[in-house]
């Protein structure tokens, strides 16, 4: 689905999405801004990949986009320290691909390594006393 809506609309919708997926990760490149006054206008390369959930017989996929964060950020307030926001943003998808994910043909953690959970028990959530 195309989302069209505000922020906090755009949260939630993450918040519903998100459960289809047992993992996703973005990498997010280096902006091209172009500043016009205190506007700016902002592209900002993406891949992302979203590890489905097992179906029915346990096989998942990965797939695997490349897209574009454009933005049009407004600095806010007065001039000088005003903060820059973003006013509006289109994400322009450039090509996907999906393939076959097999966990067991990845890198074996072992015991002792610290993985990542996509709920409350995920080490950011922790005292950071290491």
């Amino acid at each position: 689905n195309v989302f069209q809506g505000t922020g906090t609309e755009f949260a939630q919708w993450v918040v519903d999405t998100l459960p289809h997926f047992a993992a996703t990760m973005h990498f997010i490149g280096p902006p091209r801004i172009r500043r016009e006054g205190d506007t700016a206008k902002v592209d900002t390369y993406c891949v992302a990949h979203h590890v489905s959930q097992p179906d029915d017989d346990g096989q998942q996929t990965d797939m695997v986009l490349g897209l574009r964060y454009v933005d049009r950020f407004e600095r806010r307030g007065e001039a000088g320290d005003a903060p820059w926001l973003i006013a509006a943003r289109v994400c322009a998808f450039d090509w996907s691909y999906t393939i076959a994910f097999d966990p067991a043909r990845g890198f074996g953690f072992e015991a002792g390594w610290t993985l990542g959970a996509r709920d409350t028990t995920d080490v950011t959530y922790g005292p950071f006393d290491f």
